[in-house]
């Protein structure tokens, strides 16, 4: 009993590392959805901004399609991180149902999960690193594109004044 006990607890541990890994996913597809929705406000406001071009600089016209090139990227490289992708849950439960009612002691079906959780762990870890990639590209995308508004915006300003 007490082989069961530790193996129940890698379980537990390897368990809340699974629901680690899940929670991360969910934060990045959270964090890429509200840049989506922020870029999405940020054209509408610089399509208004841009309607009056004639009043536009040379230099104030290429920091403001710059601007709106590198958001447009933010989008793409977004909505890669949304993309649909086939995540590992942990265990097949019709596997499980049909291990659970072939009489596998207790400690046979612990071994079965454990193995799954890793496995699971282990691919969901290696997605999660390459859409964070993604998540960082959008992000510096989306500073340099602020930048080239806030530069087009401070040449208006002085341009006015």
């Amino acid at each position: 009993m007490d082989e069961i006990n530790r193996k129940c607890c890698i379980y537990e541990a390897i368990k809340n590392m699974f629901d680690f890994h899940w929670d991360n996913t969910r934060d990045i597809e959270r964090k890429a959805t509200s840049l989506i929705g922020f870029v999405g406000i940020i054209f509408t406001i610089g399509t208004v901004i841009f309607s009056n071009v004639e009043q536009i600089s040379h230099f104030g016209i290429i920091s403001l399609g710059l601007g709106f090139f590198l958001l447009f990227v933010t989008i793409v490289a977004s909505a890669t991180v949304l993309k649909v992708r086939l995540w590992h849950s942990g265990y097949d439960i019709k596997e499980f149902m049909v291990k659970s009612n072939q009489s596998m002691i207790t400690e046979e079906i612990l071994d079965y999960l454990i193995k799954e959780y890793i496995e699971s762990c282990n691919e969901n870890n290696k997605m999660n690193y390459h859409i964070s990639k993604y998540l960082k590209i959008s992000y510096y995308t989306f500073i340099f594109g602020m930048l080239s508004f806030g530069i087009y915006i401070t040449l208006q300003l002085f341009s006015n004044w």
